[in-house]
């Protein structure tokens, strides 16, 4: 299917996309650093430690999400 963007709205689409993918990128590292860090507590208790890998869940959905969107979006730019 034939996309009617122009090629100002794709490299406008192109710019947000890439600056969603870079937050989300940051945020989810420093998320994961913290986690990493939390889980290596050699006392943690096992409540903290599900919620711990809850968390790291969370964060994985969210990379994926964007990871679709944006496949999609390059897919319907084709």
């Amino acid at each position: 299917m034939q996309s009617n963007n122009t090629i100002h709205d794709r490299y406008q689409l192109s710019r947000a996309m890439l600056k969603g993918d870079a937050v989300t990128m940051e945020k989810s590292g420093y998320a994961l650093h913290a986690l990493a860090d939390a889980l290596a507590e050699p006392e943690i208790d096992l409540h903290t430690r599900h919620g711990l890998l809850a968390a790291v869940k969370i964060i994985a959905h969210q990379i994926e999400e964007r990871g679709e969107f944006v496949l999609e979006r390059l897919e319907a730019d084709q």
